[in-house]
């Protein structure tokens, strides 16, 4: 049987009332705290500068451009594809031609 409207919002309520915000985005808050905290077990530094990455500064980043590439959708979720930068050095560094240089030898995409 489906929960009425009425349900769901004391349900809401009761949830925002104990997380002190939207649960959506304490959720949002925890997957990103969880990620940052594996990533940092596993000793990942920025893709580009190769320094630590601290918390409020951490961004997912592909490291070939997947917008504009004949397999996109392939590698949007392509685990292979996913490192972690700085937001600066990201912004910096989001030409598809700078990821290109810099993706390893080893990684190779069909078409290319």
């Amino acid at each position: 049987m489906p929960r009425s409207r009425q349900a769901e919002s004391v349900k809401s309520e009761r949830r925002r009332a104990v997380l002190g915000e939207a649960w959506s985005t304490a959720n949002y808050r925890l997957n990103r705290d969880l990620l940052y905290h594996y990533v940092q077990l596993t000793g990942v530094r920025c893709w580009h500068c190769g320094k630590h990455m601290p918390r409020d500064d951490f961004t997912i980043e592909h490291k070939v451009n997947w917008l504009n590439h004949p397999e996109g959708k392939r590698l949007f979720s392509d685990p292979d594809n996913i490192t972690f930068s700085h937001s600066l050095c990201n912004t910096e560094n989001s030409s598809a031609q700078d990821r290109r240089n810099r993706i390893p030898h080893n990684i190779k995409y069909e078409g290319e």
